[in-house]
């Protein structure tokens, strides 16, 4: 007897509908819309988006503030450089402290009063009167009095005095001070006195053998033996 063979029905396979998607969210964002194109300038400039600044806003209140407070000549102005702040000198590093030609290097109470001040053809600094100067500092100098040929101490207050104002009385002596108490009164020299030997006689020098001249000095030729003569150059030189 044969086995009874049951029937397989056949399933028809169902697809699935897709599930809404709840994560999805209805939010839309947009970008901000450019500003329009126009060929007006100014409106242009005052939006604060695309304004720029044109200079530094405190460079010219600053430049005027700094030669106003720290302002140490007695007259016009200090020597500034490129940022606008007054150029330090400083006489042990080099002659004239530095300073370039028609300049003398004013040594103040602090390094903010120390600059380059025009020197205002005084011509020889030995010869000047002894000025005090204006401030509140109390700073012990010395300086060259001509009716005793001596140096001298005195209290220098700090701004807009003169340039004979020494800090020691070596660097005084060696300036002004001689073995016969000698002051040129044909002094050919910008800066300081002529040369001289160690009988206090000038060193001769001329345009065919200018070496007779010491370290940190050159022959000023002049127009006769009287104006030519050995001299301090400045610290541009």
């Amino acid at each position: 007897m044969l086995p009874t063979i049951t029937p397989i029905s056949l399933v028809t396979p169902v697809t699935p509908e897709p599930l809404p998607d709840t994560t999805k969210s209805n939010i839309t964002s947009e970008l901000p819309t450019p500003p329009p194109f126009t060929d007006d300038a100014a409106s242009i400039a005052s939006s604060p988006i695309y304004l720029r600044p044109t200079r530094k806003p405190d460079k010219l209140h600053r430049r005027v503030d700094v030669t106003y407070r720290f302002n140490p000549c007695p007259s016009g102005k200090p020597l500034l450089n490129s940022f606008d702040t007054p150029v330090s000198c400083n006489y042990v590093v080099q002659p004239n402290g530095g300073c370039p030609e028609d300049y003398w290097c004013h040594t103040g109470s602090t390094f903010a009063t120390t600059a380059c001040c025009p020197t205002n053809n005084w011509g020889n600094r030995c010869l000047l009167a002894r000025n005090s100067g204006d401030g509140d500092a109390l700073v012990p100098r010395w300086y060259f009095d001509v009716s005793t040929k001596q140096c001298k101490r005195f209290l220098y207050k700090g701004l807009r005095g003169n340039s004979n104002n020494f800090i020691t009385h070596t660097q005084c002596a060696e300036e002004c001070e001689k073995e016969k108490a000698i002051i040129d009164t044909e002094n050919p020299c910008r800066h300081g006195l002529p040369s001289r030997d160690p009988d206090a006689k000038r060193l001769i020098c001329g345009p065919v053998d200018p070496s007779q001249c010491p370290k940190g000095h050159y022959c000023h030729i002049g127009e006769n033996a009287t104006t030519t003569a050995c001299c301090q150059g400045s610290g541009s030189n």
